[in-house]
């Protein structure tokens, strides 16, 4: 992975300066919790890319569920799922080739008859697995979905509890339902919240099922948390990607644009818009001083919503920064020639898709210089495991370190809470 950005402003150095002088007592303190299986702090992220043994040993307790595997449903929402979902998203390329993922992530993801029809092609349990992930274990959505999906598939293969695993925290609502039984329950570190737990098992246990390798995604977390632990400005990605947003915040963008160029990397980007919007969208900072304004996150997707939003963020570039995430190394087949198009095609036969995508993506950059318009670049070289953990843990280091410069507590979530309290009352009216 490499990381990149544009423009160099001149005044730069001063913030850079600043950020140094925090981040380098922040580093200091996070280097403690990169040690192997310690889970009691909010930073634990870090320990399970460094937890081989551990994470060997809890995936094995399901490898059995694997044999005759066709179909693994996942319920949960936000946090709990996403980075999961992320993942198969962007390495499913033919889904007749790898086994089904049927994700249930908010009210009305399925109708009680697509779930019918998902079910009438299994012919045992043994073919599918349950995973119910929720920290809280009563997230309103979870309890819908489960009830929806759990009651139709008892209805065909009666009691299915060795094929339901759940992530919870010890004692929540789903652990205290479901101890005794046959399910697989596995612990969540009640310290660590959902949308840094990327490399927990509520996050591996999926990805193991669907035939992951969940291994390399570990590697590439690893080897990332490392740079990113690293007092040197030039090779900490982070480090510059926190100080990047700092300084063009105080400049007044108030746009953040994850444009990612490849199609299967969108909820890629909406993971990494929840990681940001939840963790710095605050109200007061730690000191109880009203927070700066914070950029409202975006996801694009390149080369579609070139046609759709670019237009826009030519002509008012003044509130937007930009960060581009490109793939490098999918070339792709050599488009043919077509008699039909005659003429019409021959700039591009011969060429990849990728060395198209790679042109378009150069002239959009070529743009955004010419209208002084900022942006941030990480360049992936495949879309495989091991690059989307470095880019995911990357991400969520930059996001701690940011919550450092605008002084606020990158962990908690007051106002989402509001909410579900507010529904869980009008629901017991």
């Amino acid at each position: 992975m490499r990381f990149s950005y544009s423009p160099q402003p001149p005044d730069f150095k001063s913030t850079l300066d600043f950020a140094g002088e925090t981040l380098t007592q922040v580093i200091h303190n996070i280097s403690e919790y990169s040690t192997e299986e310690k889970f009691d702090s909010p930073y634990c992220f870090l320990s399970y890319p460094r937890s081989e043994k551990y994470v060997n040993a809890e995936l094995q307790k399901v490898s059995s569920l694997r044999d005759k595997l066709k179909v693994v449903f996942v319920v949960g929402i936000g946090g709990a799922n996403l980075a999961s979902r992320a993942i198969n998203d962007a390495l499913s390329k033919n889904e007749g080739d790898k086994l089904k993922a049927v994700y249930l992530d908010t009210t009305n993801s399925f109708s009680t008859k697509e779930i019918d029809e998902i079910i009438s092609k299994l012919n045992a349990k043994d073919e599918l697995v349950v995973c119910i992930l929720s920290k809280s274990g009563a997230t309103i959505e979870m309890i819908v979905n489960a009830e929806l999906l759990l009651s139709q598939l008892e209805s065909k293969f009666g009691e299915i509890d060795e094929r339901i695993i759940i992530t919870t925290d010890r004692d929540s609502p789903l652990w205290m339902k479901f101890s005794g039984t046959k399910t697989h329950i596995f612990e969540t570190p009640k310290a660590l919240g959902d949308r840094f737990s990327a490399f927990a098992l509520n996050t591996l246990i999926p990805l193991y099922l669907l035939g992951h390798d969940v291994k390399s995604f570990l590697v590439g977390a690893k080897e990332m948390s490392d740079q990113c632990l690293k007092l040197s400005v030039t090779e900490n990605y982070a480090f510059m990607s926190a100080t990047i947003l700092y300084y063009q915040s105080l400049k007044d963008k108030d746009i953040l644009d994850i444009s990612l160029f490849h199609p299967r990397l969108e909820t890629l980007g909406k993971w990494y818009r929840q990681l940001f919007a939840e963790s710095l969208g605050k109200e007061k900072t730690t000191t109880n001083i009203k927070v700066m304004p914070v950029y409202t996150p975006v996801v694009s997707v390149g080369t579609t919503d070139l046609h759709s939003m670019l237009q826009l963020n030519l002509a008012q570039p003044d509130k937007r920064l930009t960060h581009f995430v490109l793939t490098e190394g999918e070339g792709g087949e050599l488009l043919p020639d077509s008699k039909s198009l005659g003429d019409l095609d021959s700039k591009f036969v011969g060429k990849t898709q990728s060395q198209i995508t790679k042109i378009i993506y150069d002239s959009v950059k070529l743009s955004y210089d010419i209208h002084k318009m900022p942006y941030m670049e990480t360049i992936l070289p495949v879309v495989s495991e091991k690059s989307l953990g470095e880019y995911m843990i990357c991400s969520m280091f930059s996001i701690v370190y940011l919550g450092r410069l605008m002084g606020v507590n990158v962990f908690d979530q007051p106002n989402v809470e509001e909410y579900k309290e507010r529904a869980r009352t009008l629901l017991e009216e």
